[in-house]
């Protein structure tokens, strides 16, 4: 391969030294493959210190290079930070990828078409959309971007619930039921209504690999978002919905380029991987940017 053909000027390849899933050994890994087989590009390595730090990192390396690579050796939270890191640059030549390495890798399992190896090699790119939530109004506005969904009620619940277990798919799903068990409904206003639910997704793929699919149509790049809503209800028909989710898939959500409503109390919202907490009273809106970031093909 020429010079003048090679797919990118710079790949900085991010990871979290602390992962459970082997991140660093992963990154370390891929960072010798592409030296070996790219000798032309610039490989570093980069290692996170601090939540957030994945962010900084991308940010940064979006703004020394037209054309870069920032790779999140990395499950959906890790590459949530990459992923902000670059829109917050505003860098369209800027291109994302993920290395699946973490507890859930909804976004590498949806979107991979091909071992990442094969397509940094080839170089091909292609547009995906991001899912845009602001909170609040005003100087106080948070922008915060997602790759695949944001979820209130049962989503963060059950993140948090296995983070506190153990490892594991028996004991996750233990810790699952459990938390499912103390499941709380929660309120929203929209509309001047109130409305209860037992959880609300907005996604920006199919299916949360690791345990439902949630879309027989959507796709991340339509410039739509599924909305799922679960209504409160009795415990059994919730088990029975989430179970429909995990082995049948669940068709009734809606599509929609915008969503808004107020919070009515203090509440985690769930953001790919990671958790926002949010206050009583929030104004919040989830909209789209259609084919805001560039990833591999």
């Amino acid at each position: 391969m020429m010079a003048t053909d090679l797919p990118f000027e710079h790949i900085d390849i991010v990871f979290n030294p602390k992962s459970s899933g082997d991140a660093e050994e992963h990154a370390r890994k891929l960072s010798e493959q592409l030296s070996s087989q790219l000798p032309g590009i610039p490989v570093s390595l980069h290692a996170t210190e601090r939540a957030g730090h994945a962010r900084d990192i991308a940010r940064d390396c979006s703004g020394w290079v037209d054309r870069p690579l920032i790779v999140s050796v990395s499950g959906d939270g890790g590459y949530n930070e990459v992923i902000e890191g670059i829109m917050q640059a505003n860098n369209p030549g800027a291109v994302a990828a993920v290395l699946g390495a973490g507890n859930a890798n909804d976004h590498d399992e949806s979107t991979s078409e091909q071992p990442l190896i094969d397509s940094i090699l080839a170089g091909r790119t292609k547009k995906l959309d991001v899912l845009k939530m602001t909170l609040g109004t005003g100087q106080k506005k948070v922008t915060r971007w997602a790759h695949s969904y944001i979820g209130l009620g049962l989503t963060p619940a059950m993140a948090q619930g296995i983070e506190a277990g153990n490892k594991g798919p028996i004991k996750e799903l233990v810790s699952a039921f459990r938390t499912f068990g103390e499941l709380k409904p929660f309120t929203i206003q929209q509309d001047h209504r109130q409305i209860r639910l037992d959880s609300l997704i907005f996604a920006n793929i199919p299916r949360m690999a690791k345990y439902a699919s949630l879309s027989d149509s959507g796709e991340p790049d339509d410039g739509i978002f599924e909305v799922i809503t679960f209504p409160h209800r009795q415990k059994v028909r919730l088990l029975l919905t989430a179970l429909k989710a995990v082995t049948r898939g669940l068709t009734e959500g809606t599509r929609a380029r915008d969503y808004s409503f107020v919070t009515t109390s203090a509440m985690d919202i769930q953001i790919d991987g990671e958790l926002q907490k949010v206050d009583a009273g929030t104004e919040v809106n989830i909209g789209i940017c259609h084919l805001g970031i560039t990833s591999l093909a």
